[in-house]
């Protein structure tokens, strides 16, 4: 497939660029070295035609959901907020003044005078950017194939039962004879940006009448089955195995640019061999520390280090030293999404600390015959590491710098995955994966290894709700015994 094609490989004839072409050839040098034990040039034809059919394996692998994107993009609609016409934007504005603003902020007292009325919560600010761009994607339907004009919208438009109707036929037609779901759960993000705006009169509009069909499409959507690209790997039955592995490799790599991982040389480097040097070791660290905390994308990628408070738990960063000297990922509850919810019901003001150090098999690993600790890394990462990265990036109060977004954090995924593709033995049809398939990675492995939704509901600050919905497959189909084991003990 020409999008994982490499010129300088022997592999394929042509040339192509972009991330695509940088996970192949990451892919074909650390597999001819994992697999074979030389460099891809040393490769047999019969070794490079076997890399060459996995590469075209993974290229021809979609999913569902895949195919729905490739078919929605052909055709872009949506009208871009910088477009609407200026009423329609003040009104917009206003609702998400009182809707986002925070608790116990001017802001938030002005909107709820002015509306006359208090939300029952602060609405998060990526909620309403997700309800904002299903607006634009309505208006924009409105513009492209309904001949409205500019000057005809309004918000007052998304109250019109007839018009949202229409538009929801017409994203589900779009589907028909692909052999995909027409109807999913992003046909319900529509009606959930709409029936706020109604409940709270932003817009006029028959409530009843839009919560029954917001209800009648929940019901008939069809779930996006699995995590596809890391599908194969939640089978195994330690699927957080592999992602060990992975790392272990990874920091091998690195071990072979810079040698002492607790005292790398840099020295003499040049400039693009230091770069990248410097970025897997942020990296690996990231995928190690993930693999055992999987926290979201947005803890990874908007971490802060409040250097003068480093040891103190009442700071403004997101690392903290303890006095032992070991280090914690440190995370108050205002910056996850879900703070309301049961997760966080008895946990107050205070902040959550992961330990990045614990006398747990998963903060060690063996590289080349030695063992480090995770949190002897981090410790060098910011006497080491950090500084020079941080001169790049410019801001020394970035815990990871250049991963500023969840974009640049789902590229840096996607251009490690091949430490995991790469490894002998590992299960076909893997795909690069990004951020969020660790924490399914991680959930599955503690379901399958406690046989118990709660660790897993625990590790990813969820609720068992959630955890059941989608991890209950993986539970043993002899839970019940599993259980009554637990409790009472096994026999003699």
């Amino acid at each position: 497939m020409r999008r994982w094609e490499v010129k300088d490989t022997g592999v394929y004839k042509e040339r192509t660029t972009g991330l695509l072409a940088e996970i192949g050839s990451t892919f074909l040098r650390l597999a001819a070295q994992a697999r074979y034990g030389k460099p891809v040039a040393d490769l047999s034809p019969e070794e490079r035609a076997a890399l060459r059919g996995e590469l075209l394996a993974l290229s021809e692998r979609r999913s569902k959901r895949q195919i729905r994107t490739k078919i929605a993009r052909e055709k872009p609609f949506s009208l871009p907020f910088d477009r609407w016409p200026d009423g329609v934007k003040e009104g917009w504005k206003k609702y998400e003044m009182w809707a986002g603003s925070e608790r116990g902020s001017q802001k938030a007292v002005e909107a709820s005078l002015k509306m006359g009325s208090i939300p029952q919560r602060r609405v998060r600010q990526a909620t309403l950017n997700m309800y904002r761009g299903e607006v634009e994607k309505f208006l924009g339907y409105l513009v492209q194939e309904r001949g409205f004009s500019l000057e005809d919208l309004s918000l007052d438009l998304l109250g019109d039962y007839d018009l949202v109707w229409g538009y929801l036929n017409w994203r589900w037609k779009r589907f028909e004879g692909f052999g995909v779901p027409q109807v999913t759960a992003t046909d319900e993000k529509v009606l959930d940006a709409i029936l706020p705006l109604i409940r709270k009169g932003f817009i006029k509009g028959d409530l009843e009448r839009f919560r029954e069909l917001r209800r009648v499409v929940g019901h008939h959507k069809v779930e996006n089955t699995g995590y596809h690209n890391v599908e194969p790997l939640l089978e195994e039955e330690d699927p957080l195995a592999w992602i060990h592995r992975g790392i272990a490799f990874m920091l091998e790599d690195l071990a072979s640019r810079v040698g002492d991982l607790l005292n790398p040389p840099l020295e003499g480097k040049s400039q693009h061999e230091k770069g990248e040097a410097l970025a897997l070791y942020r990296d690996a660290l990231i995928w190690w520390a993930m693999s055992i905390h999987p926290l979201r994308a947005r803890h990874w990628y908007g971490a802060r280090i409040d250097w003068e408070g480093l040891d103190r738990l009442d700071q403004r960063g997101n690392l903290y030293r303890d006095p032992e000297g070991r280090y914690h990922l440190l995370y108050r509850p205002g910056e996850f999404k879900n703070q309301h919810s049961a997760a966080f019901r008895h946990q107050g003001d205070k902040p959550l600390l992961f330990p990045l150090d614990e006398d747990l098999p998963p903060f060690e690993m063996e590289v080349g015959g030695v063992r480090y600790r995770l949190n002897s890394l981090v410790d060098t990462y910011l006497r080491a590491v950090h500084p020079l990265l941080a001169q790049v990036q410019g801001d020394r109060n970035i815990l990871f710098p250049r991963l500023r977004s969840v974009k640049a954090l789902y590229r840096m995924f996607k251009r490690r995955s091949p430490y995991v593709l790469a490894l002998p033995g590992v299960p076909r049809g893997l795909r690069p994966f990004g951020p969020h398939s660790m924490r399914h990675i991680v959930a599955t492995a503690a379901v399958k290894q406690t046989k118990s939704l709660e660790h897993a509901a625990n590790l990813l600050l969820d609720s068992i709700q959630m955890v059941q919905h989608h991890y209950a497959r993986f539970l043993p189909e002899d839970r019940y015994r599993a259980s009554l084991v637990a409790l009472h003990g096994r026999s003699k």
